[in-house]
C-alpha cells in the first residue's frame, strides 16, 4: 500500500491502493477515519462530518455494469433518490439525496478488472 502522506492543513493528501494501482487525492482537512484490514479501502471525515470513502474491488469487466445497477437498486430501496446517473461498461457516475445526505459515486474499471470507487 502506498503510504498515507500527512500534509499541511491546506494541502491535499494522497491515499493509494497499490494492489489496484491507483492514488486518490484527499481534500484538505479530511482525516483518515478507517482503513480496511485488507488495505483495499479507506474512509475519511472532515471536521463538519462529511464522509469520503475510496475502495477497490475485483470485478470482471463483464460484471461491472450489472454490479453498479444492482447497487443503485439496493440504494433506492433504502430511500436514496438519484438525480444524476451516467453508466457505461467502463465507468459509472451517479448522485442522489436521502434526507439531509448527499451521495456521489464514481467508479471506473482499471486494467479491466479492478474498479476503484469513490
Amino acid at each position: 500500500m502506498f503510504s498515507f502522506a500527512q500534509a499541511g492543513a491546506q494541502e491535499w493528501q494522497q491515499f493509494g491502493i497499490e494492489r489496484f494501482g491507483f492514488v486518490f487525492d484527499v481534500p484538505p482537512e479530511f482525516e483518515l477515519l478507517h482503513r480496511s484490514k485488507d488495505g483495499d479501502g479507506a474512509a475519511f471525515q472532515s471536521p463538519d462530518g462529511a464522509l469520503l470513502a475510496v475502495w477497490g474491488t475485483d470485478v470482471a469487466e463483464s460484471d461491472f455494469l450489472p454490479q453498479v445497477k444492482k447497487q443503485i437498486s439496493q440504494d433506492e430501496k433504502e430511500g436514496w433518490k438519484f438525480i444524476y446517473r451516467r453508466l457505461t461498461r467502463e465507468w459509472a457516475s451517479y448522485s442522489g439525496i436521502k434526507d439531509d445526505q448527499i451521495r456521489c459515486v464514481r467508479g471506473i474499471t482499471v486494467a479491466a478488472i479492478a474498479p476503484p470507487c469513490f
